[in-house]
């Protein structure tokens, strides 16, 4: 998966507001049909955003249960 965050919540750029729990959501669906999942960082222009939806994906892959304690926090 090459994964941009520009959609994540508080990218000035994407226009969407997809939280830290929407992405580890998304890929936990996505390890349902295919559980070899690999994701590639790529892009997105606030680094918080970057490193809080970055984080929720490797916590998905690494089983956590959702919603994912401490992942959504407001991003200033």
């Amino acid at each position: 998966v090459s994964a941009g965050f520009d959609s994540a919540r508080g990218d000035p750029f994407g226009g969407l507001d997809v939280t830290p729990d929407g992405y580890a959501y998304m890929t936990k669906r996505l390890q349902s049909v295919q559980p070899k999942v690999i994701i590639c960082l790529e892009g997105g222009y606030n680094i918080q955003s970057i490193a809080k939806s970055a984080e929720a994906c490797v916590r998905a892959l690494l089983g956590e249960t959702l919603p994912l304690k401490g992942a959504v926090a407001p991003l200033t």
